[in-house]
């Protein structure tokens, strides 16, 4: 799927912004990046997710997860306070995710 360029960004913005939900809110990413498919913004009744479909899954929300708990530690200043061993138990802790760099790199 082709990127949206600066005005197109805008203006399906604007759109999700204009047929915000009081309750739930503008309208779901999901549902949005349909309706950018498609060219239009779809009806209640074709947005509506099948139950059935969880969406692909894949490493982005975790890798989001991660970064935003590691920003959160610093904003803390968890860096500053923490003791030798205590970050040395979360290296130990995250090498975890240097082995799997490894086998993506074999």
């Amino acid at each position: 799927m082709a990127k949206l360029d600066e005005t197109g960004q805008q203006r399906w913005l604007q759109i999700a912004m204009d047929h915000a939900d009081p309750v739930i809110g503008p309208v779901p990413t999901r549902c949005l990046r349909k309706s950018i498919i498609v060219g239009r913004l779809l009806t209640p009744k074709e947005m509506m997710i099948d139950p059935a479909d969880r969406g692909r899954l894949n490493h982005i929300p975790f890798l989001n997860r991660l970064n935003a708990w590691w920003w959160q530690m610093k904003e803390d200043g968890w860096l500053k306070r923490a003791t030798r061993e205590q970050k040395e138990i979360l290296v130990r802790d995250l090498n975890l995710v240097t082995r799997i760099i490894k086998e993506l790199q074999a």
